[in-house]
C-alpha cells in the first residue's frame, strides 16, 4: 500500500496489487521513459502521470494483467 508520495523514476518489477491510499500518490518522473506492470490498480489518492505545469515528455507503458498472477 502506498500511503506517502513515491516517484516512479525506474522501470518497475511485476506488481500484483498497487493500492494508494487516499493520503497516498504514486507519480510517474515526467522525463524518463518507463514500464509499469501490475495486475490491478487501486486508486484512493493521486496517480499522477504529467500536469498542466509539468507535462509528461516521456514515454510510458502501463500494462493491466489482471488475474491472479504476479506478471
Amino acid at each position: 500500500m502506498i500511503s506517502d508520495s513515491v516517484i516512479v523514476d525506474e522501470d518497475t518489477p511485476g506488481f500484483y496489487n498497487v493500492t494508494i491510499a487516499a493520503s497516498g500518490a504514486l507519480t510517474f518522473d515526467p522525463k524518463v521513459d518507463l514500464q509499469f506492470r501490475a495486475a490491478n490498480i487501486i486508486v484512493n489518492g493521486r496517480f499522477e502521470i504529467g500536469s498542466e505545469d509539468c507535462p509528461y515528455t516521456g514515454n510510458l507503458e502501463i500494462t493491466l494483467t489482471g488475474g491472479c498472477c504476479i506478471p
